[in-house]
């Protein structure tokens, strides 16, 4: 069903579309097509509607800003692009973990920032979803980082070395004392 406004026999303007199925939409219409600010959901235990996205649309399809909430409890904030994250976004994981920097075809993709549930992250560039190219790995742990290059998610040549003041940065991670470095044999 749809309640709204309508121009030239077609939804236009603003309104609410119900699907059998229980998916709902409420925004912008232009020409029959979801354009402009809307959000849409689907029903969820109980028959009410859960809100998976809030955002842009440009021709029935997610494009522009928008936060996209996952059935898993993932959450992307960020730009989309033909409904795939592409440009800018940060997403932060049920586990924890948080990612902020490029997406390309709905992968981390350029540079970006990583950070682990414990406190490690990696800065650098992305690949396809790898970590790909130079790059630094904090270990919060042992106050120790890993900076050099990165081919395929592994690290394949670089320095492995106490953290500096500067580098530590904001997430406050304090470098331990009196956890030396192990002996390359």
């Amino acid at each position: 069903t749809y309640v709204g406004d309508w121009a030239a026999n077609k939804k236009d303007g603003f309104g609410t579309k119900t699907w059998t199925k229980g998916h709902k939409y409420e925004g912008e219409w232009a020409a029959g097509k979801r354009q402009g600010q809307g959000s849409h959901g689907s029903k969820a235990e109980g028959g009410r509607i859960r809100k998976q996205y809030a955002g842009d649309w440009v021709e029935d399809k997610r494009d522009g800003l928008g936060i996209f909430l996952y059935k898993c409890g993932d959450k992307y904030e960020g730009e989309w692009v033909q409904n795939r994250r592409h440009g800018h976004g940060t997403m932060v994981y049920k586990n924890g973990c948080r990612y902020e920097g490029g997406w390309a075809d709905d992968v981390r993709s350029g540079l970006g920032v990583y950070v682990l549930a414990n406190g490690d992250r990696y800065e650098g560039h992305w690949l396809k979803d790898k970590k790909e190219g130079p790059g630094r790995f904090y270990y919060r742990s042992t106050g120790k980082v890993y900076e050099g290059e990165w081919v395929d998610d592994t690290p394949r040549c670089g320095e492995y070395k106490d953290a500096t003041a500067d580098e530590v940065g904001a997430e406050g991670f304090a470098a331990t004392a009196g956890m030396p470095l192990p002996t390359l044999e």
